[in-house]
């Protein structure tokens, strides 16, 4: 399936299940970053906070899709004490390293459901107070399908919260969001890295270049020569597994998305660009500009 999209259920729970539990799953965790560095985990942990504040359902029961190592279950933990967790994801080594972080009550609590999400959805018979996905429909084919009985499986008041899933946009729009990812991530190693001066202003210079080679395949020398001196991969880890992952990687199709919640009787109370990027500043600028990509959706039954 060389640089083909994929066209089937099967075939994404494949290749997720493939990626993840394999070499790049050992190394990946979704919280590395420091959250006061991070600037989106401090948008979802304030988001998270004011859903749960809003329920006026005591006993809650939370369900985070596709959960990986818990970028919003754990704010689930930490915002709701009185409530019973369902981790959901088709990784048993995302669960696992999810369990890790847990105190040593929230086992208590907490249940962990290895499995796609639509096959959990479908056999369960809980009503859910609030269902999340924190960047997990593009890995869905069928994301549609998982959006319409998550929906139905929320009680009366509860909320579905949806963050960091792209959204499709025009060219032009893209182009000008990889000139900033490029320029972003220059600032993102010099602040985390520690990289020198000169290195970062050799990132700055080179950044436009790496742009304009993704999209017509030159410079590749002084790409090259930039991830050498900034000890870079060249490669991604996963490799072609990983970007068969990311299934819905042109985008996904909000209009339907929202024609979805309103069918099902939600109103949409918050929906915005979503945090793509790592600084304060950007992520603003974006959205003030309508470029951002990605976007976050909170809907009440």
């Amino acid at each position: 399936m060389k640089s083909e999209k994929v066209t089937k259920k099967s075939d994404a729970l494949f290749y997720n299940k493939k990626v993840y539990e394999g070499e790049f799953g050992d190394n990946y965790d979704a919280n590395s970053i420091d959250s006061k560095d991070f600037y989106r985990q401090r948008i979802f942990k304030k988001k998270v906070n004011e859903i749960i504040k809003d329920i006026s359902n005591k006993n809650l029961h939370l369900l985070d899709i596709a959960c990986g190592t818990g970028l919003l279950s754990l704010d689930y933990y930490s915002d709701s004490k009185n409530s019973k967790i369902y981790n959901n994801d088709i990784s048993r080594n995302m669960l696992n390293r999810l369990k890790n972080k847990l105190s040593s009550k929230d086992p208590e609590r907490s249940k962990f459901i290895c499995s796609g999400a639509l096959e959990f959805l479908k056999k369960t018979d809980v009503e859910f107070d609030l269902i999340g996905m924190a960047s997990a429909l593009h890995h869905y084919y069928d994301y549609l399908d998982i959006l319409d009985i998550s929906l139905r499986k929320i009680r009366k008041g509860g909320y579905l919260y949806i963050a960091l899933d792209p959204q499709l946009t025009n060219d032009y729009k893209n182009y000008l969001l990889k000139i900033f990812k490029t320029l972003d991530n220059a600032f993102l190693s010099y602040k985390t890295d520690k990289i020198s001066p000169s290195k970062f202003v050799l990132y700055l210079l080179s950044s436009p270049f790496n742009f304009v080679s993704t999209i017509v395949n030159r410079n590749k020398g002084l790409v090259r020569l930039r991830r050498k001196i900034l000890n870079e991969p060249l490669e991604n880890p996963a490799g072609e597994d990983y970007l068969l992952s990311e299934v819905r990687d042109e985008g996904l199709y909000l209009k339907k998305i929202i024609g979805i919640i309103k069918k099902n009787g939600f109103k949409i109370t918050y929906l915005n660009g979503a945090p793509n990027y790592n600084f304060e500043f950007t992520y603003k600028l974006l959205n003030f500009l309508g470029l951002n990509n990605h976007f976050q959706l909170i809907a009440k039954k």
